[in-house]
């Protein structure tokens, strides 16, 4: 009986261990990414995400429909903003403040005994000023910019600055801020006025969404738009040139979003329509990671990366984590399982 039993035990560790090597086996071929996916049920409010950040204590706040969210790694909560209006960006200063944009609504955080409310500053431009949605904000000098389709606001010192140019997105090349016209060239900003700048490409309802520093050339820029695919901008000489990727249909059916460089060495898109591209500094796709491999949807806006090159993702439907650890070459990619 002694022996019967023993033979038993050892029969099942040993199919165990087969299962669960062919387990890690078929993962592996599978190239699996296990992702952390939030909804309503774990913050408890609109499932609908904009931009995000990562303040200086190392939780994490997204733009919500119905306010900011905010998630220390143990419990999320919401941060209110006027009117119980939605936020739809924000943007961390140079100095740590926290600036967001929201529904012709624009302002900042302040710290409360270790908690933020809201400060409006809408304020600080005429009541029939309308700026309809604001959807970006950027740093340039002592400058933040809140950039709407309608208008561009410049806050510096207490005071708000109305910059007439509409139907752009704003981006930075250096220290300067360039406006992106639909159906338009790029426009610089000077003294509170837009000049264009270079009319080398007019995309038919697109734009520059934003920049990149060159992977490649520490001179130069990438510019991606969202349906017409990526360039070179080479400010010193003001040069716009197409730059070729190894899917370029890929790239441009994916709607592209936002961009961030990963760990120093991968360009990342987060696209409307295919979920992540990575991207060497060749324009080879790496990898591209979708709703196969986990992902509340395919349609992703902004993202953010933590200190350990985590991602962080909002969509329509949620938010997700995406740990990652870079192993071997530059075209390895060793996914990090985390999380339920």
């Amino acid at each position: 009986m002694i022996f019967d039993f023993c033979m038993f035990r050892s029969s099942t560790i040993f199919i165990f261990i087969v299962l669960y090597c062919v387990n890690i086996a078929t993962a592996q071929k599978k190239d699996t990414v296990f992702i952390r996916n939030f909804s309503t049920k774990d913050f408890k409010t609109s499932s609908i995400n904009y931009t995000g950040i990562i303040d200086k204590k190392g939780a994490v706040l997204f733009a919500n429909e119905n306010g900011i969210l905010h998630y220390d790694g143990s419990e999320w909560s919401l941060i209110t903003i006027t009117d119980f209006g939605s936020a739809f960006s924000l943007h961390t200063a140079p100095n740590g403040v926290i600036y967001v944009g929201g529904n012709n609504e624009f302002g900042y955080l302040v710290e409360d005994e270790n908690l933020y409310r809201y400060q409006s500053l809408r304020h600080t431009i005429a009541d029939n000023i309308n700026l309809d949605i604001v959807w970006q904000v950027k740093d340039a000098g002592q400058s933040i910019y809140f950039a709407s389709y309608e208008k561009i606001i410049r806050y510096e010192t207490g005071k708000s600055h109305i910059i007439d140019i509409d139907n752009g997105s704003i981006f930075k090349v250096g220290d300067e801020i360039l406006v992106s016209r639909f159906d338009d060239g790029i426009y610089k900003i000077k003294e509170d006025s837009a000049y264009l700048h270079n009319d080398t490409y007019h995309w038919e309802e697109d734009n520059v969404y934003s920049s990149l520093p060159s992977l490649k050339d520490t001179n130069s820029y990438i510019l991606y738009t969202s349906e017409n695919g990526i360039y070179t901008y080479d400010p010193k000489v003001n040069v716009i040139e197409p730059f070729a990727t190894s899917d370029d249909a890929l790239i441009d059916s994916g709607w592209l979003y936002n961009g961030q460089i990963w760990n120093d060495s991968l360009y990342i898109f987060s696209t409307w329509r295919e979920g992540f591209i990575m991207m060497d500094k060749e324009g080879e796709i790496v990898k591209t990671i979708t709703l196969e491999n986990g992902l509340l949807t395919d349609n992703y806006q902004d993202f953010i990366l933590d200190s350990r090159n985590n991602i962080w993702s909002t969509s329509t439907n949620g938010i997700s984590y995406i740990p990652y650890l870079l192993a071997g070459n530059q075209n390895t990619r060793i996914p990090l399982r985390v999380g339920p």
